[in-house]
Order: structure tokens, then sequence, then C-alpha cells
């Protein structure tokens, strides 16, 4: 029921949206303006509406500015930090040298994933840096994920057919932390796929208060419908330069959900992962408070899936919704990251 309600609040948001817009070509078309009453006085209701649309346009034309002159600065910091580690360790690729490093978890929460399982831990076993460990929790599986996940020809993949009678995301990933041995965690989804060098290039910027490292979103299925193509138009209008903007300006960019290395101790330290509907966002603000920072990786990639359909990307979203507004109820964030 409660799933029901904040789709239909979202179809309300796309309705007023709408309905601008639609007044907008119907005067072009016809030459007559439907909604304008003479006799009534919308200035009071329009003024804030017409301020806050101005405002997030100059706010977003903000991020754009700062985004072209970041990004590349960002890439170049990646690139350098990269150097000096290869340059002391040789090469970060050998199992010798990564050892040097540190044991890095990869831990996956799957459930009712055996269409994509196997591809996903295939790719995670391309890494160049060989010092990894994958760890597949199959929460509640209902189907052959579980079957799907095991790679018997190598040892560094652990299948676990985890039953309980709670669901959630967060559950699945605390118990895969504590079966893990990894010095650093990699939480990636169980439709996500690696670029091989990801953890190569992301390990060296774990260093002071940098306590996580978010890698960048590269849609795995854009073309599949329109929905799909939207989508990733929104990551390359929105989220990417959101991240680099923020990692660039205050060290504060956010965890998106999956796609991102933390050292283990640090999640340790704020609580582990809690069953939220945003999980992601609110472990960021735990860390955040804790004083961390967390850096946007551009050169770590992620491939992922964006919802196929939308029926699909609307019960996402409203997810997403509730869990942010539970988090404003909750005085969880900062004003800053209310954007």
């Amino acid at each position: 029921m409660n799933e029901k309600k904040w789709i239909v609040f979202l179809y309300g948001v796309f309705l007023l949206w709408f309905i601008p817009i639609a007044t907008i070509l119907y005067y072009f078309i016809t030459g007559s303006e439907p909604l304008v009453d003479t006799s009534v006085n919308l200035y009071y209701l329009t003024l804030p509406l017409v301020g806050f649309v101005l405002g997030y346009t100059f706010l977003n034309i903000f991020f754009f500015i700062i985004y072209f002159i970041a990004f590349s600065r960002i890439e170049s910091i990646q690139h350098e930090q990269y150097k000096k580690l290869m340059h002391s360790n040789n090469s970060l690729a050998k199992t010798s040298e990564s050892a040097k490093i540190g044991l890095c978890s990869i831990i996956i929460a799957a459930r009712n994933e055996e269409t994509v399982i196997r591809k996903t831990v295939m790719g995670a076993l391309r890494q160049t840096y060989k010092n990894i460990e994958v760890i597949i929790v199959c929460h509640n599986c209902t189907d052959n994920t579980y079957q799907q996940a095991q790679v018997d020809s190598d040892q560094r993949v652990r299948a676990i057919d985890f039953k309980t009678k709670e669901a959630g995301k967060g559950i699945a990933l605390n118990y895969g932390v504590s079966m893990s041995r990894g010095e650093y965690i990699l939480i990636l989804d169980a439709d996500g796929i690696l670029s091989d060098d990801f953890i190569e290039m992301a390990l060296p910027l774990l260093r002071g208060r940098y306590a996580a490292v978010q890698g960048r979103y590269v849609p795995s299925n854009r073309d599949y419908s329109l929905v799909t193509r939207l989508l990733s138009l929104e990551g390359d209008l929105w989220s990417t330069p959101y991240m680099a903007t923020r990692s660039f300006i205050d060290k504060r960019c956010g965890l998106g959900g999956t796609g991102y290395v933390i050292r283990r101790n640090t999640l340790l330290e704020v609580g582990g992962f809690t069953n939220h509907l945003v999980d992601d966002y609110e472990l960021t603000t735990r860390l955040l408070k804790s004083k961390y920072r967390i850096l946007f990786a551009p050169l770590c990639i992620n491939y992922d899936e964006k919802p196929p359909t939308l029926e699909i990307m609307l019960r996402q979203r409203a997810r997403w919704a509730k869990g942010f507004i539970d988090m404003l109820q909750r005085n969880a964030v900062e004003r800053t990251d209310i954007i």
C-alpha cells in the first residue's frame, strides 16, 4: 500500500510538470490561453514557483561550469595517485605487490538474479588487482542464483545461500562483511560489471580522511528502451556532474549504492549498513558526520543496468522518495546535502 501511495505521488509530480508544458503547446497551436482567468490573481502562487525554477536552473548552470573545470582535474589527481603507488610498488597488478596493499573483498548482495549473477562474478574476477575475494550473498533466493554464482575453478569466490525471516539489502551486506576478510570492501550490485582496473585505480585514493571512493556509472543497457535512454541521459547530465562537482568542491560526494570501495575499519566504526530504503545515502550521512570524506573516481567504471520499464522505474523512484523524506524527517542530512 505504501509503495502504491508513493507511485501516485510521483504521478502527481509528473502531472504538475506536464500541465504548464501542455498549456504552452496549446497556446502556440490555438493562440488562446486555456488556464488564464483574469478574475483570479495567481501572483503569490506562481512567484515562488518561478523563483524555485530559476534558482534550480542557475544551480544547474553552476554545477555544469564547475564540472567542465573539475572533471579533467579529478581524472589527473586519480592518475597521479595511481602512478605514485605504482612507482613505489613496481606493479600493483602482481599478487605479491597487491598483498602489501591489502585484500579487497567484493561483496555482492543478490536476490533472484540467476540471469545476471554469473556474468557479474566473472567480471569481478577479471580485476587486474589480484588480491581479492568475491562473496555473493544469495539472500532468500527462490531461483538458481546460488547455483549460478558458484565458480569452482576459482578459490577466491564464495557463494552463500543466506536465509532469513527479514528481507533487505542491508541485512545481506552486513552478513557479507562478517564473512569477509578484506581490509577494503567493494560493494557491487548483482547486475554490475566493473572495469578491469577498478580496484587498482581506486585504492591509491583511500588515504587520510578519505574513507570511500565512488566509481562512475556507465549504463550497460542504454539502448534497451526509451526509459533506459532517458535514465542514461539523466546520468550524463546530472549524476556524473553532481558527483564530480561535490567531490571537487568539498570532498562530500555521496555513495551511489554500488560500485564503491570503503575501508573496512571505517565501515565498522560508523555502524555498518542499515536496512534503509536509501542505504547508500544513509551510510553517506554517517560517514560525513564522522568527518570522513568520499571521493569520486571517474576512471573507476561500474557498468550498471537501468530500469527497463516505466513501472520498474516508478517503483524505484517511489522507494527513493520515501527514503529521502525519511532522512529529512530525522534531520540526518545537512542543509547543503538537501540539494
